[in-house]
């Protein structure tokens, strides 16, 4: 009797835990923070920087491989990372040269004294969200993805 009240309690508790899962899980793949690769179908964690790094190099002589990672975000939208790199590098362009600094020593020098001013300068840089729906190109479904630290399912 004991048995059959535990076995129908991790029943319920899986039922349970995998509803949330699933309803995420329309939204698009990954959690917010994570990164996509929508031609690898892989989703990188923090944890997951050897293998994000193999990957890119695995791939060097690609030039659109860098061009399918997307990182999710807090509202379930995707950024481009090319994209979004860009536009950042073009924000630090335009304001070193508002600035007049043009030296290659003055850049770096200013780059590391004025740290909290480059990083507001940065997190107001506008960059589109996208849907996991309006991504471009062969992404797939969101359930073609996986995590790159989960165990294979053989």
């Amino acid at each position: 009797m004991k048995n059959k009240i535990v076995a129908i309690l991790l029943i319920a508790i899986m039922i349970m835990g995998n509803i949330p899962y699933a309803l995420a899980e329309n939204t698009g793949p990954g959690n917010p923070g994570d990164i996509i690769h929508t031609g690898l179908k892989k989703i990188y964690t923090v944890e997951d920087s050897q293998e994000l790094s193999d990957d890119i190099l695995r791939h060097v002589d690609d030039s659109h491989f860098v061009e399918k990672f997307y990182r999710k975000t807090e509202n379930g939208k995707y950024i481009n990372l090319v994209e979004e790199e860009n536009k950042q590098l073009e924000a630090i362009k335009n304001f070193l040269a508002e600035k007049g600094i043009t030296d290659s020593y003055e850049i770096q020098r200013y780059l590391i004294e004025n740290e909290y001013e480059i990083r507001e300068l940065l997190n107001n840089v506008t960059i589109d969200s996208l849907t996991f729906d309006e991504i471009p190109g062969d992404k797939g479904q969101p359930s073609d993805y996986r995590y790159v630290s989960s165990p294979l399912i053989l």
